[in-house]
């Protein structure tokens, strides 16, 4: 019960000290204590019967924070005047505690509070400390005792694509979903759920923020599965006081540089770096030859990435204002860009599930193409591979490193020279086909998943098993953004293709269609996607391989007849 302690915080002395001195007979006088404050340790236990492990407790969460300053604030104590000394979980093990408890055993956790001042007595912050960290508690679990939750989604990305009624009951839940017009109407008419518009103008968070300035309302949870927002759901969460992970853990998954360096500090290897700013203040001169990649800190889709032969010339052409990015080359945007070296080599990607950093499901595969080349108008495609212990321990190490904890993630990493060298990493679900070819392998749906994962829904023992036909299966993309302004014509030599029995999915543009003016995996908006089976991994890479050495792409310009063909 830190008798010890007590006595320390309140009366400024060692007691322990003196206690040991008593009892060998060198203690001085007696002494006067004069109390300078009030102290006590209070024993916390749970609101119900439960299984309980602290690690059911949301990582960037702080329950006993939570509960001491939600106690000063009903008591009307002034900052500084109710602080906390220690805390800790009484015991790491899961074990089973009742509501009611029995004895010591029942108990969570212990904590340690110093009172200073008249306004109140110890006795009384020690009932509205115990009330606070039920409340508190109850917040921060992963694993919360049923109940009907508000929700609010920042809602970007196509509601086909999440099919969030497969993970959110929206006739239990209070579901608010908060978006620009147009991720909006793809919401389906008949879901029951709050639409929230917003301009679009601004930050999703800013945007919300501002709402809820005028229309303040409370959320159990706030929730993106967009990679472009979700900074913004852990800023508003950091805001609203809702739990889940915070901006700087989150920022780990999104900023290419911070990844890289936490990962290269758990021992892994990573393309040697360097952020924009210090690789001009070098002029170029880094400790690497040869291909230098520059890319933005926070991209996506390969947007705004460049490869140069050296990093010599890649430091002239960002000087000189020739790279043909408009915010790089009018000096602008340096600090969001950063450099690093080119390593050779097949390009995988890791995409799965994990909760309380504990990875629980995991596929891997392997591009055809790269994802820079579909940017420049290339196919892409992918197929999955077998998956050995080593990838599962290099996966739940760069997922430690940077602090993926809950929910889908998409890694890539370079095979080179017989190790993974890791690339980037996001805490969001894959693009192009990833989660169909996902789930037709395990049975998993990726998003459903993760957003019982991040309402706190305990996902061990609820997983599906896999089919029984273990088939492996691969996706295939062919671009049209490289095309805009031109209308889509037609396929050459697709037939074979189209009509093979190892076809699982076929998404091509009708004739007529205009082909996009942005990057995008999206069937429906690009030429060609689909899905492909096969037995081996081998058979799907030559699969794709084969399809996109035949495909011809036929095109015309809006305003002519006359068709053109560009090869795949």
């Amino acid at each position: 019960m830190k008798i010890w302690s007590l006595a320390r915080w309140v009366y400024g002395i060692d007691l322990h000290n003196r206690w040991v001195d008593t009892a060998f007979g060198a203690a001085a006088g007696a002494l006067e204590l004069v109390p300078e404050c009030s102290a006590a340790t209070v024993l916390l236990g749970v609101t119900t019967d439960r299984s309980f492990s602290p690690d059911d407790v949301m990582s960037g969460t702080d329950p006993f924070a939570d509960a001491v300053q939600a106690t000063a604030e009903r008591l009307g104590l002034a900052e500084g005047e109710l602080v906390v000394t220690q805390f800790s979980w009484l015991s790491t093990e899961r074990r089973d505690l009742h509501a009611v408890a029995r004895d010591n055993a029942d108990f969570a956790a212990q904590g340690c509070v110093v009172l200073r001042g008249g306004r109140t007595d110890i006795r009384t912050v020690v009932h509205a400390l115990r009330e606070a960290w039920s409340d508190a508690l109850d917040r921060a679990l992963r694993f919360p005792q049923e109940g009907p939750m508000k929700i609010l989604i920042l809602h970007r990305v196509p509601y086909f694509k999440i099919e969030y009624y497969r993970g959110i009951s929206h006739d239990r839940h209070e579901v608010t979903y908060f978006g620009t017009d147009q991720a909006l109407a793809t919401l389906p008419p008949h879901l029951r759920c709050e639409r929230v518009s917003r301009p679009g103008l601004r930050s999703a968070f800013e945007e919300a923020r501002d709402w809820l300035a005028h229309r303040p309302r409370d959320f159990d949870r706030v929730i993106s599965v967009s990679e472009y927002e979700l900074l913004d759901a852990a800023l508003l969460r950091e805001y609203l006081g809702v739990p889940g992970a915070p901006a700087n853990q989150v920022a780990l998954a999104r900023d290419k540089v911070l990844m890289k360096q936490v990962v290269e500090d758990a021992g892994l290897r990573v393309p040697r770096f360097l952020a924009l700013p210090r690789f001009l203040k070098l002029d170029g001169r880094v400790p690497w030859y040869g291909r230098t990649v520059l890319k933005p800190h926070r991209g996506a889709s390969s947007e705004d990435v460049l490869v140069f032969d050296t990093p010599l010339q890649a430091a002239a052409s960002i000087t000189e204002g020739r790279t043909g990015i408009s915010r790089l080359d009018t000096g602008s945007d340096l600090a969001d860009f950063e450099v690093e070296e080119f390593v050779s080599g097949p390009i995988r990607h890791f995409d799965g599930l994990v909760q309380g950093g504990e990875v629980l499901v995991l596929s891997a595969s392997e591009y055809v193409g790269t994802c820079l080349q579909y940017a420049q108008g290339r196919p892409l495609g992918s197929f999955q591979l077998a998956l050995s212990e080593e990838d599962r321990a290099w996966v739940s190490r760069a997922l430690a490193a940077v602090r993926v904890e809950d929910g889908s993630f998409h890694l890539e990493a370079i095979a080179h020279r017989g190790e993974l060298v890791f690339l980037e990493v996001g805490n969001r679900v894959g693009e192009a086909d990833v989660v169909a070819t996902i789930e037709l392998a395990t049975g998993v749906h990726l998003p459903s998943y993760e957003l019982r994962a991040l309402l706190g829904e305990r996902l061990t023992g609820t997983l599906p098993e896999p089919p029984a036909d273990r088939r492996r299966y691969g996706w295939f993309v062919y671009p049209g953004h490289h095309l805009a302004g031109r209308e889509f014509q037609g396929l050459d030599g697709a037939a074979a293709f189209r009509d093979d029995p190892s076809v699982v999915a076929w998404n091509e543009l009708p004739p007529g269609s205009p082909l996009p003016d942005h990057i995008t995996y999206q069937a429906g908006e690009t030429v060609l996607a689909g899905i492909v089976a096969s037995d081996t991994p081998e058979g799907g890479r030559r699969w794709i391989t084969d399809l996109f050495a035949s495909l011809l792409v036929r095109t015309r310009p809006a305003a002519l007849t006359t068709s053109e063909q560009v090869p795949a």
